[in-house]
């Protein structure tokens, strides 16, 4: 009896400490305020965000399907950068996005996030098509896809989204199922 006691201690303990750490992970990861995920993302400022959120936008605009502004990818990017990359990468990375921005300066003598969305296509596309061995556009590319179609919106609002697959059946006998199902 002693060692079912012991179990069941031991199990509402690692339940407790495991709890504790989700919920607080859970109300320290809703951030939706652009000044707190940069701040949180340390080496980041809102106009590099914003300037994300752009990019973003050419690369799933939002049609009769909602785009990537809609997912509000633009967070996500720069924090999967911080926390996926490397230093060497994370820094090319960031550099590719400034580089974006002079370029934008020198030739339409406004910031990327001010031009129009034609302009924006033309500038994304003509870094598309440089050779090297980092090239920013297809990382921005990549990102954007993947976080896009992994959010809540693209994977209910514009890919094929059954949350409970099969057929539901309520009370079948035992003997039809063969055996139990795992959750």
């Amino acid at each position: 009896m002693k060692r079912r006691k012991a179990l069941k201690y031991t199990g509402l303990i690692t339940a407790a400490g495991l709890a504790s750490g989700g919920v607080t992970t859970m109300i320290s990861g809703c951030k939706t305020n652009l000044a707190d995920v940069a701040s949180d993302v340390a080496g980041w400022n809102m106009a590099q965000i914003e300037r994300l959120r752009a990019i973003s936008n050419v690369i799933i605009p939002t049609t009769d399907t909602p785009g990537a502004l809609e997912a509000d990818i633009a967070n996500d990017m720069a924090i999967h950068v911080n926390s996926n990359f490397n230093e060497e990468r994370k820094a090319l990375f960031v550099q590719g996005l400034d580089d974006l921005e002079t370029r934008s300066i020198t030739q339409y003598e406004k910031g990327f996030i001010e031009l129009g969305l034609s302009e924006q296509e033309a500038l994304l596309t003509e870094i598309a098509n440089e050779k090297g061995e980092h090239n920013f556009f297809g990382t921005s590319k990549y990102l954007t896809k993947y976080l896009f179609f992994t959010s809540e919106v693209g994977a209910t609002q514009v890919l094929n989204h059954n949350p409970i697959p099969g057929e539901y059946m309520g009370c079948i006998d035992y003997k039809d199922v063969g055996s139990t199902w795992a959750i």
